[in-house]
């Protein structure tokens, strides 16, 4: 019998992790969690001006509480998610190692393959998305942060899944998704239903 899956996306500002989550959902029928939904669910509503400002920025610590509370409750979903035998699919930036091991830890003994689809595009392409994404801001729930410090931002905190460790829990496994060329590799040495279905749901 087949493990249900976690997949966890990350990747820099304006990569494209919404639309490969939403495809990937889509196409395996899982439970999609975005974290901007989570946020303004949690009360944090900010116009595109607020969002542009220096407490949007992932080198800032004044957002250091809402991203503890927001993760959490990202954490809180996919576990009640799983333990109804549903696929997950995390939209959220998880640049920081404390982030993904809140997931981590908190489906130990579920049975669960955990995925990072980590989401790559090149910065002339980025630049364009979020310059597209300040005009369009209202338009989606899901345009939070449409600046370029924002990006630049995310650049410097990110930290490598491939270096993630936890004696709690399984490697993860990881997939490269360029979003822009539509590469596809992955660290993954032997093949599973659940990477086969994930990969073909992101051609």
């Amino acid at each position: 019998m087949t493990n249900n899956f976690v997949v966890i996306t990350t990747g820099y500002t304006a990569s494209g992790k919404s639309t490969a989550a939403k495809r990937i959902a889509e196409k395996t029928s899982a439970d999609l969690y975005h974290s901007a939904v989570v946020r303004k669910d949690l009360g944090y509503k900010f116009t595109k001006e607020q969002a542009a400002e220096d407490f949007f920025l992932l080198t800032s610590n004044l957002r250091r509480g809402m991203d503890i509370e927001v993760y959490n409750k990202l954490s809180e979903n996919c576990r009640k998610s799983l333990i109804k035998k549903h696929n997950v699919v995390l939209d959220a930036g998880f640049f920081f190692k404390w982030q993904r091991k809140l997931i981590y830890k908190n489906i130990i003994g579920l049975n669960t393959e955990t995925f990072i689809v980590r989401i790559e595009c090149p910065e002339e392409e980025i630049f364009k998305r979020i310059l597209d994404r300040n005009k369009k801001f209202s338009d989606s729930e899901l345009n939070e942060t449409p600046s370029l410090k924002a990006y630049e931002s995310s650049k410097k905190v990110f930290q490598n899944p491939e270096e993630d460790f936890n004696i709690y829990y399984q490697y993860p496994k990881i997939i490269k998704y360029n979003s822009h060329t539509k590469k596809i590799s992955t660290n993954i040495p032997t093949e599973s239903c659940n990477l086969i279905k994930i990969i073909n749901a992101l051609q």
